[in-house]
């Protein structure tokens, strides 16, 4: 009797869980296909990895990872991942050129630009008024000035960070003709 009823039991509790048995079932089924696709992808795509300085991943992955997600969504790469310990990012794609197109997004700089004493005035401006239009022109994301070494720092992308120096030179070099 003891028998008969733990199995009507146990055959109850079977039957009322069979159900969610089933749903688990079937989504680790789906699951472990996209998984494999995923994979698949990943070994046919394209793979790159570049370095990036400790103190800017912050501004690779984004607050939330919002600029990863940001950046996957507009190259359509499938994959970038930061790598703490090299530091370094690895973004795989399905061509070369959205791969190249994800990493100028996300390859981050640090730039010193020396300068003399009597530019840095000129550089920033009335109010920070040249260094606002810097920023605004050449999308750097972070701009300051070390007035103890007479260093610009540049911070963004290596693209931003390009323009910027080209900016802050075509400056310098208009201040010699308006002296």
């Amino acid at each position: 009797t003891k028998a008969i009823t733990m199995g009507k039991m146990l055959l109850e509790l079977h039957m009322r869980h069979f159900g969610d048995m089933a749903r688990i079932h079937s989504a680790t089924e789906v699951l472990q296909t996209k998984l494999e696709s995923k994979r698949s992808a990943r070994e046919k795509g394209v793979r790159i990895q570049f370095p990036v300085a400790k103190e800017l991943i912050g501004l690779v992955v984004g607050k939330g990872g919002s600029n990863i997600a940001a950046v996957k969504k507009a190259t359509k790469v499938e994959y970038i991942e930061v790598d703490q310990g090299g530091p370094h990012v690895v973004v795989c794609g399905p061509t070369q050129e959205s791969v190249d197109e994800a990493r100028e997004m996300l390859e981050y700089v640090v730039e010193r630009v020396a300068v003399q004493t009597e530019q840095v005035g000129w550089l920033i401006g009335r109010g920070g008024k040249n260094f606002k239009e810097l920023q605004d022109k050449t999308q750097v994301t972070r701009l300051n000035v070390d007035k103890s070494t007479n260093t610009v720092i540049l911070v963004g992308t290596k693209t931003a960070v390009a323009a910027a120096q080209l900016y802050i030179d075509t400056h310098l070099e208009y201040l010699a003709a308006y002296d």
